[in-house]
């Protein structure tokens, strides 16, 4: 009998956002942001993954519940 080696799941590579990496310094969840700002959480995941989908009124919401003062600086990307 052959034996089958299970699928291995790669994750995906998500470029490191000024939002995720300031939200992640600060051991902060997308819930518990989106809760600060005021915002639906799948906001805060448009941001950190660099979609167009938010309005910048809510874009400056997230980043005054992260002390960012130019809001366009948080989907900005992270070079590692």
């Amino acid at each position: 009998m052959m034996m089958v080696r299970p699928r291995q799941r790669r994750a995906k590579m998500v470029p490191m956002t000024v939002c995720r990496q300031k939200r992640l310094a600060l051991k902060m969840t997308q819930q518990k942001l989106a809760q600060l700002a005021g915002v639906p959480q799948p906001y805060v995941s448009n941001i950190e993954l660099r979609r167009p989908f938010v309005s910048d009124y809510d874009l400056a919401a997230v980043a005054k519940a992260l002390g960012i003062k130019d809001p366009q600086e948080l989907m900005k990307e992270v070079v590692l």
